[in-house]
């Protein structure tokens, strides 16, 4: 029964930890979408604090849950499904920013992209156009920020995981 309990327990501070996970993710969006370039400097600092966020939620996760032992797996799928649900709550935030708060933002971002395009010579014709303007809509942009979100999560848990996981001491019964 403490298995189930504990298991309960680490799901439970997946979620909660979340939640900041996801105010994290939230303010890197907002500040990386100003012109202001100081702003969008700070979004960089945003991304690395919430790396050591990740990893020291995962560590006290250890130290307080499991007493001092949690494998790479365990450490993988805890700081795996604290950035998903970090994820969903920033991707809900992109997608009230970009349909209520600038609704000019994904516009200035398909045409930056366009323009890049065209710069390096690739041939863009209508219907590419067209698959831009379904992407480039809020719904989608915030369903590929989860897609990608799970892709950054993966990475960066996989990593992490090596540096938190701690094993029984083979001297231990």
């Amino acid at each position: 029964m403490k298995s189930f309990d504990m298991q309960s327990n680490i799901a439970k501070s997946a979620m909660i930890n979340g939640l900041f996970i996801g105010l994290l993710l939230s303010v890197k969006f907002v500040f990386s979408a100003q012109t202001n370039n100081i702003l969008a400097s700070i979004s960089l600092g945003v991304s690395v604090y919430l790396l050591f966020v990740l990893y020291k939620m995962t560590f006290n996760l250890r130290e307080k849950e499991l007493d001092g032992i949690i494998t790479y797996r365990q450490a993988f799928h805890y700081m795996f499904k604290t950035y998903l649900y970090g994820s969903l709550i920033a991707s809900l935030v992109i997608l009230i920013y970009t349909k209520f708060i600038d609704k000019t933002y994904l516009d200035t971002i398909m045409n930056a992209q366009l323009k890049l395009y065209e710069t390096l010579k690739f041939n863009i014709d209508d219907q590419s156009i067209t698959m831009f303007e379904k992407m480039y809509k809020p719904a989608s942009f915030a369903l590929l920020n989860i897609l990608g979100s799970i892709i950054s999560g993966i990475f960066w848990s996989l990593i992490l995981s090596a540096f938190v996981k701690k094993d029984k001491s083979i001297f231990e019964n």
